[in-house]
């Protein structure tokens, strides 16, 4: 009895590799085929999406079915680390010609038996995914990652999870879908094989594949993931507003201010907020036109509707800076240094002295009047 039980043990550990080797394997799942809405129609029905907004649907799948057959690199149906790859062309095969802001990632998933963790990763690029190798490489630059655990209540569907990134426009989009290492519960994301417009890649290095490779590779051409990025084109709105009480001749020496009254477009998804988010405002520079007997006596402040003010120059530009009436701009856009300004005529323009407008003003409410103060301390001045 000794000797047949430690044959059947023997047997047994013999046997380990050979059923839980890792291979590229599909899920051995038959049956049900899951039909879903178009690509997008996840987010903005968990409202991941402004519903008043013009969302953008990104896929290269040409239909969202999930039909099983999806491979991983996986050990008896566990999954080690695996990339699930889709590279996307925006400018070039998806029309885009803004930055494109990111809200929301979307995938399918053919089957799971338990919680399973991801990390959901959106980069840019700007050539094809072969000079991103090894992946990610120097080349590709991350800019928005959110994790989630795909567990056995998303059986079936597409799902969407928020994630926020801009892709600056010109650049590619690269989507990861990274299955983390350690899962203990199988995982097969959502796939099917009717047609795709560019190709589905993976990368995983326990199965020797340590760059990415297409699937039609690695010997299963029909597995086309259904991997989705939804988002919208930023638009850029410039509005200029400026001052109606000028010219203002002021004698003798005094300190005053002059309003430009701002509001926001009232548009859907407009905060009226100053910010770099979408719908939030960028004060791009502050422009006064001003002559002076001495430059050096006279400081220039901004202030906000709500009280908050930044000297945008303080006695700056020498006793000759402002001889002759001359424009002062100011933005955060500029490399020059106001108190470098000794003399002569102004440069083109001036970061403010007092820091960034975007740092300064962040988060308040742009509407209202907004105050340039200009304080001229000896002498006769003309704004």
């Amino acid at each position: 009895m000794k000797k047949l039980t430690f044959l059947t043990l023997l047997c047994t550990l013999l046997t380990v590799p050979l059923l839980y080797g890792q291979t590229f394997t599909p899920s051995g799942v038959s049956g049900t085929t899951t039909f879903n809405g178009p690509a997008g129609s996840t987010s903005i029905d968990a409202g991941h999406v402004g519903q008043t907004r013009a969302p953008i649907g990104i896929t290269h799948s040409l239909d969202q079915t999930i039909v099983p057959g999806t491979v991983t690199c996986n050990a008896g149906g566990i999954p080690t680390e695996n990339s699930m790859i889709r590279h996307f062309d925006l400018p070039g095969f998806f029309g885009i010609t803004q930055d494109f802001a990111v809200s929301a990632v979307e995938f399918g998933v053919e089957a799971v038996s338990g919680p399973v963790s991801l990390t959901l990763n959106i980069y840019s690029t700007s050539g094809p995914l072969s000079t991103a190798v090894p992946f990610p490489g120097a080349s590709v630059t991350l800019l928005g990652s959110t994790p989630y655990v795909v567990d056995v209540a998303d059986l079936g569907t597409i799902v969407s999870v928020p994630l926020s990134a801009t892709i600056p426009v010109g650049d590619m989009m690269i989507y990861e879908l990274l299955i983390d290492s350690g899962a203990v519960n199988s995982f097969f994301p959502g796939s099917n094989g009717s047609g795709e417009t560019d190709p589905s890649y993976i990368q995983a290095a326990s199965c020797g594949l340590t760059t990415p490779g297409t699937f039609a590779a690695i010997g299963f051409p029909n597995v086309h993931m259904i991997m989705n990025v939804v988002g919208e084109e930023v638009t850029l709105i410039n509005d200029t507003f400026c001052s109606d009480e000028t010219p203002i001749p002021f004698d003798p020496p005094i300190a005053i201010s002059t309003p430009a009254a701002v509001s926001d477009t009232g548009s859907a998804g407009d905060t009226g907020t100053v910010g770099a988010g979408l719908g939030e405002y960028a004060i791009g520079n502050v422009t006064l036109n001003i002559q002076s007997d001495l430059a050096a006596d006279v400081t220039i402040t901004l202030q906000s509707p709500e009280g908050t003010t930044l000297v945008l120059s303080d006695g700056n530009g020498g006793a000759t800076g402002l001889d002759t009436a001359a424009n002062l701009v100011f933005t955060d856009a500029s490399g020059n240094d106001p108190t470098a300004w000794a003399g002569g005529a102004p440069m083109a323009d001036y970061f403010p002295e007092g820091g960034s407008f975007a740092a300064t003003f962040d988060g308040e409410d742009i509407n209202g009047d907004w105050y340039i103060i200009v304080d001229d301390s000896s002498g006769l001045y003309h704004l």
